[in-house]
């Protein structure tokens, strides 16, 4: 879906289904559907904080027709690690409190 923007003649758009009647694929690609980062810093990212991103490797369909993305997460430019999900229960800060 594209961003709302303030000059867009047609007015806010509900869906992408019809760019390509004003606009060429080269410039839909090009001009209209740029991905946006997320400022840095600045006045609303406190000092100190970490930069969190995510970078797409692909996005595949499975056999069950279901989107699979392989991705993955960067903190202050490094690569950040997980456990493995073992289906354990996981425990609250309330719950330990006795």
């Amino acid at each position: 879906m594209p961003v709302p923007q303030t000059g867009h003649v047609g007015g806010a758009a509900t869906s992408d289904a019809l760019c390509y009647i004003c606009h060429s694929a080269v410039s839909i690609d090009l001009v209209y559907h740029q991905i946006q980062r997320a400022p840095t810093s600045g006045p609303n990212i406190p000092s100190g904080a970490a930069r969190i991103e995510y970078e797409i490797y692909k996005v595949d369909v499975n056999a069950g027709n279901q989107p699979v993305v392989t991705f993955r997460i960067l903190k202050n430019g490094s690569p950040v690690s997980f456990n493995a999900y073992t289906g354990e229960a996981v425990a609250r800060p309330a719950d330990l409190i006795t």
